[in-house]
């Protein structure tokens, strides 16, 4: 592959050396809308009603694809454990797939299905991300997850999964836990609350931070732009 290939470019370092080993590349991140993924008081309060989750609950999200990589059983256990030492927590699922059904039913038989919204397939996520307090990526395996810059530019503190690349955590939002270890997550979940912040504050820092580093949609526009004119000046194309 490499002999046919004149330059690279790739959304992450990680993902550059695995495609492309020692070989140079460009690094030109997947870059966000941010003004779609703002934290919203407001928003917060609405989606919240609409939701029908009751004052004074923690909710903790997810948003993916119901299938084994997103590891939505690990989640669910570790989440209702979370719940017998923290009775405030409340978890949404946002997403669709084949084992969703699977998912609800496993919530049933821990009994706690009135803790639980499974949302399905969303439009309005930068909304949804609003009524969260925590997100949550226990993933088995991933590649750049996108999610992650979305939760902080809407200033949401995440736990992710240690399967995932950390070159995610663009800022301090994002806490790294050992992948498949039910009582660390569950810990983490349960001890959430206790810490509070100004989440308008977090979500404007945090921003700058992305925006620094290249994660908004315009840089992510202009990097791209500046590699395919160096390519044309090298090419000789006008």
């Amino acid at each position: 592959m490499n002999a046919l290939i004149t330059d690279r470019a790739a959304c992450g370092h990680d993902a550059g050396r695995w495609l492309f080993g020692d070989a140079p590349f460009t690094v030109i991140p997947n870059g966000r809308d941010f003004s779609a993924y703002d934290f919203s008081p407001g928003t917060r309060d609405r989606i919240r009603a609409q939701l029908g989750i009751p004052d004074g609950r923690y909710v903790i999200g997810h948003v993916g694809g119901f299938n084994e990589q997103k590891n939505h059983v690990f989640l669910i256990e570790a989440f209702a454990a979370a719940l017998k030492k923290s009775p405030d927590l409340h978890l949404v699922l946002v997403g669709e797939g084949d084992l969703m059904p699977a998912a609800q039913a496993q919530a049933r038989r821990l009994g706690i299905e009135g803790r639980v919204n499974f949302l399905g397939r969303r439009t309005d996520v930068g909304a949804l991300l609003c009524a969260f307090d925590l997100a949550v990526l226990p993933s088995l395996y991933e590649g750049f997850p996108t999610v992650a810059v979305e939760w902080q530019i809407n200033g949401l503190p995440s736990l992710i999964s240690s399967t995932v690349t950390q070159e995610c955590a663009v800022t301090d939002l994002v806490r790294f836990l050992p992948a498949g270890d039910l009582s660390a997550w569950a810990e983490a979940m349960a001890d959430a609350p206790s810490h509070d912040f100004d989440r308008t504050s977090a979500s404007r820092s945090a921003q700058t931070m992305l925006r620094d580093a290249g994660y908004e949609a315009g840089g992510s526009v202009d990097r791209l732009n500046n590699l395919y004119a160096t390519i044309a000046r090298r090419e000789g194309v006008s």
